[in-house]
Parts: C-alpha cells; sequence; structure tokens
C-alpha cells in the first residue's frame, strides 16, 4: 500500500504537467479517500479536474459526498439528547 505522502507528491507531480490547479489540502483529502489505492486517487484527481476552476478540498467533498464531520457529530449528539429543536 502507498503512503498518503507519496500519493500526494505523485498528484502534485500529474498536476503541474497537466496545469491542474489545485491546492495541497484537496490533494490531502484525495490521498485519504483514496485509502491507498494510487489509481483510485489518479481517477479522483482526473475526474475533478474536468471543473476547469480551481480545485479545493471543498470540491473533492461535494464530488464525493463527503459530509463535515462536526456536523455529523452535532447531529448526533442532538439525538442522543432527544433535542429536535436542534
Amino acid at each position: 500500500m502507498i503512503t498518503n505522502d507519496d500519493i500526494v507528491k505523485h498528484l502534485r507531480f500529474i498536476a503541474d504537467k497537466e496545469k491542474i490547479s489545485i491546492d495541497e489540502e484537496a490533494l490531502g483529502l484525495i490521498a485519504r479517500i483514496s485509502k491507498g489505492g494510487f489509481r483510485d486517487a489518479i481517477s479522483l484527481l482526473d475526474q475533478t479536474s474536468a471543473t476547469k476552476s480551481k480545485i479545493t478540498a471543498m470540491t473533492i467533498a461535494e464530488f464525493t459526498g463527503l459530509q463535515d464531520e462536526s456536523q455529523i457529530k452535532t447531529i448526533i449528539d442532538s439525538i442522543k439528547q432527544n433535542d429536535a429543536k436542534s
């Protein structure tokens, strides 16, 4: 399995060669999502590069359907406390 750091480095190399504008946070998120799957990481970079604008972590989250963990925790806590209003 490839480390996240190795994935980020190689994705940065690809992005630079292909002139894909992407920030480091987005590269890190792609690496985490791919869970060591190098082809998965490259595929996600390729798919999101079709947006033609700068790729951010928010772009990756929206593209993959990721949810903000803090919002999920807030919802779970509200359910545990029977706090329907929250």
